[in-house]
């Protein structure tokens, strides 16, 4: 090995253990291990009785290869979003219009998303969604589905979550009274 490839590898290990001893690291780490498994997916959607929803989203999902390029924040991340979002949806919405405008929230959540960095990507997420949902939902579904994207990367505003909100969803052409 020359002078200058042995330098470069010992510069490369630095780092490598220098990222791997990282926040950053860990917390790639944590959150790639926390995502659920297809056959605790499964059990779940049984045992609730979601299958046949969660199936129909999952699919549309794979089809259109929604964020099938990323690891941590990829399909499987999708695929989990969806699953929690039905399960808590239908637990807070006895309508059945709501819980669809939830599940396209919750399936094009990331779609903006470019790299596993922290990075801002709601409000592209948000257009690319309204993008591909333009034909089959109503401006006010539209601007539901944005707000709901958008929300999802709320900054830090401490006790002001609710201004934060009623703002974003005011901006989005949401009446608020």
């Amino acid at each position: 090995m020359t002078p200058e490839e042995e330098l470069r590898f010992k510069t490369l290990q630095k780092n490598t253990i220098q990222y791997r001893n990282s926040d950053q690291y860990k917390l790639s780490e944590e959150l790639q291990s926390s995502q659920l498994d297809s056959s605790d997916v499964l059990n779940i959607l049984e045992n609730t009785g979601v299958i046949n929803t969660f199936k129909k989203y999952e699919k549309e999902i794979e089809d259109e290869k929604v964020n099938a390029f990323l690891y941590v924040h990829g399909q499987r991340h999708i695929k989990n979003v969806l699953l929690y979002s039905i399960l808590i949806g239908q637990s807070v919405f006895s309508d059945q219009h709501d819980l669809e405008l939830l599940i396209q929230a919750a399936k094009y959540h990331d779609v903006g998303r470019k790299t596993e960095a922290h990075e801002a990507h709601a409000e592209n997420s948000a257009l690319i969604a309204i993008d591909r949902l333009k034909d089959n939902y109503s401006p006010e579904d539209l601007a539901i589905i944005r707000t709901v994207i958008e929300f999802h990367e709320v900054p830090s505003y401490g006790n002001n979550i609710d201004e934060y909100f009623i703002n974003l969803a005011r901006k989005n052409g949401i009446s608020i009274s």
